[in-house]
């Protein structure tokens, strides 16, 4: 709903003080709305350069300008720390954790003001979550929004600002602030029990020893 890929159906959208309500993903991303999806929605066929600026390549009578294209994507990988990938590779030669930096790419090109991210270090490395947050962090510090959608407890206490709850689709809980959230408490609101049943767990009595064996040895 966010996106403008579904109808919102009840509740409303505010943003900077004025209601939306999106007709399709085209008018999302005009008031600058971005998803970075779990699953990844680039052209695997198409270059990086190419999947970054994909609605907007730049032309040179009437052909692609394939020397601006090149050169606006190596901005873009820079700022993202992808100094390494070549804009003319394959998107399908990537690594999943590079193939979501040129998600985050195409956002930062469209000027977003609201990135959401949904599980975003499920599929990663621990060097390329590492990448990750750095970046996240980045978009904060830069005053944009960034929803960021996690069932990770690590995550939710080093990168958030605030926690919102949801369980079953139904909205639980917001937290505010973090200063006086502890781990016990948002897990108990996440599964809906006290944390001390999380694993259901009764302690039993032994009984008598029935039969023991000591150095027991097979073969010839």
């Amino acid at each position: 709903m966010l996106s403008g890929v579904n109808r919102v159906s009840e509740g409303a959208l505010w943003l900077d003080g004025e209601r939306h309500v999106f007709a399709n993903a085209r008018q999302a991303l005009a008031e600058g709305i971005a998803i970075i999806y779990q699953e990844l929605t680039l052209s695997p066929n198409l270059s990086v350069a190419e999947n970054l600026l994909l609605g907007q390549l730049p032309e040179r009578r009437g052909m692609l300008d394939r020397r601006r294209l090149y050169a606006r994507a190596r901005e873009i990988l820079a700022e993202l720390g992808e100094t390494s990938v070549h804009p003319a590779t394959k998107v399908r030669d990537l690594s999943i954790g590079q193939q979501q930096m040129i998600e985050i790419g195409r956002a930062l090109l469209r000027d977003a003001r609201v990135i959401a991210f949904d599980e975003p270090t499920s599929s990663l490395s621990v060097q390329e979550t590492r990448q990750l947050k750095r970046i996240v962090q980045r978009l904060r510090d830069e005053g944009r929004v960034v929803l960021y959608v996690t069932h990770r407890m690590e995550e939710v206490f080093e990168m958030c600002d605030a926690v919102t709850v949801f369980r079953d689709g139904k909205h639980i809980r917001t937290h505010e602030s973090m200063a006086k959230l502890d781990h016990d408490t948002l897990v108990s609101e996440m599964v809906g029990r006290d944390i001390d049943d999380v694993y259901g767990y009764r302690p039993r009595a032994t009984g008598d020893v029935l039969m023991e064996v000591d150095s027991l040895r097979g073969g010839a």
